[in-house]
């Protein structure tokens, strides 16, 4: 399955906010329980077709559009390889 990498600036800001403000989410672990877990990167970074790494704030499939609703999404084309996910700083 191929895969399309996205940058909105909007969301990059967005998600630094979350960082910075300290912001957990809710995850449900191995025993059923549910546990906060602070936020910690604002971004994913992949391998594109070049070899190059790319800021990505969302991944869809290759035909798909992104799911939330910023105004602002930039494609950045296919991505084959997941790499990390990163605090970068927004530019």
């Amino acid at each position: 399955m191929h895969y399309c990498g996205w940058y909105s600036r909007k969301q990059h800001i967005n998600m630094t906010d979350h960082v910075t403000n300290r912001t957990f989410t809710l995850k449900i672990n191995c025993d059923g329980e549910v546990e906060k877990e602070r936020i910690v990167h604002n971004c994913s970074i992949y391998l594109d077709n070049n070899d190059k790494e790319v800021v990505c704030t969302e991944i869809t499939k290759m035909n798909d559009s992104p799911k939330n609703n910023f105004d602002d999404f930039i494609c950045l084309g296919r991505v084959k390889k997941f790499i990390k996910s990163a605090f970068v700083k927004v530019s």
